[in-house]
């Protein structure tokens, strides 16, 4: 695994690019089932994956500016983007909620959250 410092990266969704402060982008979650056999040694236990997906990933973004209505987000389906110095993530995602926060001395933050589609 490289290690790289997070300096560089963008993100932009449908085709938007956001000055993003925190990027999590969550996987899929596998599909993992019980094939133990009767015949296996007692204490052991055999997990196989299917190869299907039990749930779909998830993004989250914490970004600065403001967006008047954060609802207009919600429910959008576009190109989520995550470009870093290392690679690069993209898929079809969903904006799950939005957000807009404000604070004495501080700078208006939006929070969006997407599920990620094929």
């Amino acid at each position: 695994m490289s290690v790289a410092l997070a300096q560089n990266s963008t993100f932009s969704f449908k085709g938007v690019n956001y000055t993003a402060t925190s990027v999590s982008v969550e996987s899929p979650q596998a599909e993992v089932v019980n094939m133990t056999a009767a015949t296996d040694a007692a204490g052991s236990i055999v997990m196989v994956p299917t190869g299907a997906l039990l749930s779909p990933g998830r993004a989250a973004v914490e970004c600065l500016g403001f967006l008047a209505n954060p609802q207009s987000l919600v429910a959008q389906k576009g190109l989520l983007s995550f470009s870093t110095p290392l690679g690069a993530f993209s898929k079809q995602a969903i904006c799950e909620s939005a957000s807009v926060e404000g604070r004495v001395g501080d700078l208006l933050r939006l929070r969006l959250n997407f599920v990620t589609t094929d």
